[in-house]
């Protein structure tokens, strides 16, 4: 799994960051470019078959058990200190897991978390976001593997149109680097069916295909450290409820709503996320009273 590293030479603290689906590292430019965060160190990760990282070799076999895996291993890597964890939608749940893993195993985990609107096994696919699958498929069709290059490149910029669309809150704008780094990604040959691939074994898993994995979030044995769930208020992917009852399992969750944010908040309301990263860097130095958790 491919990992780049930016921030201060000598940080005062780490911060793990992982994506969502269809996404690369790239999606934390503006927040480890926040002149309120530049005393941190990032490490941003590339899950496979997204950004510069490939998919193994047998595909979406397995998909979420390897993700998880290979989070866990770059959690054990980061350098001692305090060390948080960032991660939105899919890499949110895919660090969730990773952590109840090391918990149940014993194995030092982070000092604290930060998901940003995570998927869990509660969420379920909206009707807009059916409609849109059907428009993918007939643009996979056209991206074919061996279709020319021209007609890979429309389809992937259609459908990050689309689904930026989708994402942003209703006149948010996202990062122009961003959006090209996601074009080019979706270009490549056979890259939109990879991602057919796994979110169809990501299906199968919030079905309860995999129950190992599906029980780390039923049963988050051993979690003590504190865990911040913030999701926009307009939010059109992961709902309100679904993440309540995510933090209702917790022993130290604090749930943050965002005005006027959709469901990439670390594109979209950069600037209030890096303050929930303070607060939670404070709470993790200071400590905390639980009393005060909610």
């Amino acid at each position: 799994m491919q990992l780049r590293i930016v921030g201060a030479e000598r940080p005062s603290w780490q911060a793990l960051c992982v994506h969502g689906f269809g996404d690369n590292h790239r999606t934390w430019n503006g927040l480890t470019q926040s002149p309120s965060l530049r005393d941190g160190r990032f490490h941003l990760v590339d899950l496979p078959g997204f950004g510069e990282t490939p998919l193994p070799p047998d595909g979406a076999f397995h998909y979420s058990r390897r993700a998880v895996e290979e989070v866990g291993r770059a959690i054990a890597e980061l350098p001692s200190g305090v060390r948080l964890g960032i991660a939105h939608s899919l890499g949110g749940a895919y660090l969730f897991a990773a952590l109840a893993q090391a918990a149940r195993a014993g194995r030092p985990g982070l000092d604290g978390v930060l998901l940003l609107a995570p998927a869990t096994p509660w969420t379920r696919e909206p009707p807009f976001l059916r409609f849109t699958h059907g428009n993918l498929a007939r643009l996979a069709r056209r991206a074919a593997r061996h279709a020319p290059a021209a007609v890979r490149q429309h389809a992937a910029r259609s459908i990050v149109r689309v689904a930026l669309r989708l994402a942003l809150a209703p006149g948010r704008r996202a990062d122009p680097l961003w959006i090209e780094a996601l074009t080019a990604t979706l270009a490549r040959p056979g890259t939109l069916g990879d991602w057919i691939a796994i979110a169809r074994e990501l299906e199968r898993l919030l079905r309860g295909a995999d129950p190992n994995l599906r029980d780390l979030f039923l049963q988050p044995t051993g979690l003590e450290l504190p865990i911040w769930i913030a999701r926009g208020e307009l939010d059109r992917v992961i709902g309100a409820r679904e993440l309540k009852r995510l933090g209702d399992g917790l022993i130290r969750a604090r749930l943050h709503a965002l005005t006027g944010v959709g469901h990439c908040p670390q594109a979209e309301a950069i600037e209030p996320v890096a303050e929930l990263v303070l607060q939670l860097l404070a709470q993790c130095t200071n400590g905390v009273s639980r009393d005060d958790e909610v």
